[in-house]
């Protein structure tokens, strides 16, 4: 094949030319050219068009897309057809799963599946232009089929010594009214299976288990067959996110097309931070299904086309490019229309594209150093779902609404950050709600970094569970008692807000959620006198350890008691801040391109749709308009700016 010249940043999106056939493919490409597209997605449905029967494939209409595209010097991300499979495959093993939802014990289908990816990389590798091949992330918790049980059972098995006693003691199955007797007993039991949050758990770390094992086999059959990386996309909130991102070579994250994510600033930055710089954002399409056009806001779609770009992504597939002309995705935001018609967006889109050549250099040669960093736990929102008695039904909304958006309100860069992160750049550290220490950041690591300056913002409701959700025999804790010098009082749940008093005797409203610790001489917050039995007892507490200090939540601040336990944290380091309004999400970015040659400077979004304003303490270049910025600037809803600081000598 022909040499061809691709570099990120990679703007494009989702093509199916299954739809249109090869009479449309031109016009398409002379389409994608003038958006400035310089990567699409292709290949979810070509398992259809390749073996419309068993045994009997045809290449040659891909053979015709990849070589046109190729001539266009337009890169393709190959996605492998593993979970879309053709009627008939399905009409000979029997229907055992659903879309994108196989049952990864179907051992008769992986194998034709895997067989398939074999076919498709021995047609399609020679193409230089064919950037990865990808798969979409196996999800197959909903499969409760015998076959799935008899496998769990086997795992549960392994895991606890073969000891069905030890199994049921240590998962206290008697408090939920099932004691089984053997291994073969529970894979027989799928109600108790679904009821039971305890099982629920090690069901969940079973799947993940298996979602695993899958990816690496799936790795080691591309990596014998080609030279090109795998990827894989997943949703944001996938549990272990951060060890299946270690699997493959480049991922992607999948997140709401159609609806309106008002968490999409806080969970892309999340995910930038597992694997920097060697990342993909892929909307979710599915989720145009029976949702009609909705009308967006000025830049709003511009602000998503360029918000991973921002955290550090190398590519963007964005835009559904054209419409169905029947079925479920008829009416969804694309490019073209099902006739083939420039739709609205393309001139969003064309402007975006010229946008993205002109901050390229700058992209693709900086990265963000913040100071501090927010664990988010995909163990413990998923922990919280199951275990209903904490009566916390959305931890996502919990850990942005109450503790990202003070923190960022304060000026603070900020890192959301999985469970293997290294700690070592940051100053101060926030864990709000990290039920398990063992399954995410392990203590040991955290104490480590605390006695060498670090300042740790634990709880609440943090290192309360082991990597199994179940409590620790000893002690409420795991370490948080040992390390703070902090005795458990009483925890209790209260709809109505428990009053309390800052050591100042001003105001703190906590709510939802109370851990009431005996009194010391470093308390931050105390309960009041309203509640005889807990009068004077720590709410929130601050200690020494080593160099550093941690600061124990027994509670849920509100906004602006979150915003002071903040400026408490930051009165023991220094950290840069920029002063912005609380709607602008910025991140200061450096670094060095190949020949040496230094750039600075910052990036800015405003992510709440209205007004915003920043100011800027130095002189910087708009890498979009040209013009040169000082002091404060207005940000207007939805609006993007790439700025490269400049030397006013």
């Amino acid at each position: 094949m022909a040499d061809i010249s691709l570099s990120p940043p990679y703007y494009g999106g989702e093509y199916s030319p299954e739809l249109t056939g090869l009479s449309e493919i031109d016009f398409d490409i002379a389409m994608m050219e003038k958006s400035g597209f310089n990567v699409v997605r292709i290949g979810n449905g070509c398992w259809n068009i390749i073996e419309r029967s068993k045994g009997l494939f045809d290449f040659s209409f891909y053979h015709a897309i990849l070589k046109k595209l190729s001539k266009k010097n337009i890169g393709v991300i190959f996605s492998l057809p593993i979970f879309f499979p053709p009627i008939w495959l399905w009409a000979e093993i029997g229907k055992r799963g659903r879309e994108k939802a196989i049952c990864l014990s179907d051992i008769e289908y992986i194998n034709f599946s895997f067989y398939m990816v074999k076919k498709v990389i021995e047609a399609f590798d020679g193409y230089n232009n064919i950037l990865y091949w990808e798969t979409a992330f196996p999800e197959s918790d909903d499969c409760f089929c015998e076959e799935c049980r008899k496998k769990f059972a086997s795992f549960l098995s392994n895991k606890y010594k073969g000891s069905i006693e030890r199994l049921n003691f240590t998962l206290n199955n008697s408090a939920e009214d099932v004691v089984y007797s053997s291994f073969e007993e529970l894979s027989e039991d799928e109600r108790g299976l679904r009821l039971n949050p305890h099982l629920l758990i090690e069901w969940r770390k079973f799947r993940a288990e298996e979602s695993r094992a899958f990816l690496k086999t799936l790795k080691g059959i591309i990596k014998e067959n080609s030279k090109k990386p795998f990827g894989a996309s997943f949703f944001y909130d996938t549990q272990n996110l951060d060890k299946f991102v270690s699997e493959v070579d480049i991922p992607s994250v999948s997140y709401d097309y159609c609806k309106r994510d008002k968490y999409f600033s806080f969970f892309m930055s999340y995910f930038s931070t597992l694997k920097l710089k060697r990342y993909f954002s892929c909307p979710a399409f599915d989720s145009c299904k029976d949702y009609p056009i909705e009308r967006k806001e000025k830049n709003y779609h511009r602000f998503r086309i360029f918000f991973p770009y921002l955290t550090g992504a190398q590519g963007n597939i964005y835009w559904f490019f054209r419409n169905h002309h029947c079925g479920s995705k008829t009416e969804c935001d694309a490019l073209l229309s099902s006739e083939g018609r420039p739709t609205i967006h393309c001139e969003e889109a064309f402007r975006a594209g010229k946008d993205l050549e002109k901050a390229a250099d700058f992209l693709n040669n900086t990265r963000a150093f913040p100071s501090a960093a927010l664990l988010y736990s995909s163990f413990s929102k998923y922990f919280f779902k199951i275990q209903r008695n904490f009566m916390i039904s959305d931890y996502d909304s919990l850990i942005v609404e109450n503790f990202y958006e003070p923190i960022k309100r304060k000026g603070i860069e900020l890192d959301i950050i999985g469970g293997n992160s290294d700690l070592s750049g940051y100053k101060i550290l926030f864990t709000p709600m990290a039920v398990s220490l063992e399954d995410s950041l392990s203590v040991k690591k955290i104490e480590n970094w605390v006695r060498e300056g670090g300042i740790w913002i634990c709880g609440p409701l943090s290192d309360i569970r082991d990597s199994d959700g179940i409590k620790y025999k000893r002690s409420p804790f795991g370490s948080i008692e040992s390390l703070t010098n902090a005795y458990l009082y009483h925890r209790v749940y209260s709809r109505k807000p428990m009053n309390a008093v800052w050591s100042d005797g001003k105001s703190f409203d906590g709510f939802l959620w109370y851990d009431i610790f005996e009194p010391s001489d470093n308390d931050l917050v105390v309960m009041s006198d309203e509640y005889k039995e807990f009068s004077g007892k720590s709410l929130v507490r601050i200690s020494s350890l080593g160099k550093g200090k941690i600061i124990l939540l027994g509670t849920f601040p509100s906004f602006s008691d979150m915003e002071k336990i903040v400026d408490v944290a930051l009165s023991f380091v220094k950290i840069s801040r920029l002063r912005c309004s609380e709607n602008v999400w910025f991140s200061s970015r450096r670094g060095y391109d190949d020949f040496g040659r230094e750039y600075k400077g910052l990036v800015l979004a405003e992510y709440k749709g209205k007004d915003g304003s920043v100011r800027l303490q130095n002189a910087y270049l708009d890498l979009f308009s040209g013009k040169m910025l000082k002091g404060i600037i207005k940000i207007e809803p939805y609006g993007v700016y790439v700025l490269e600081e400049v030397s006013e000598k």
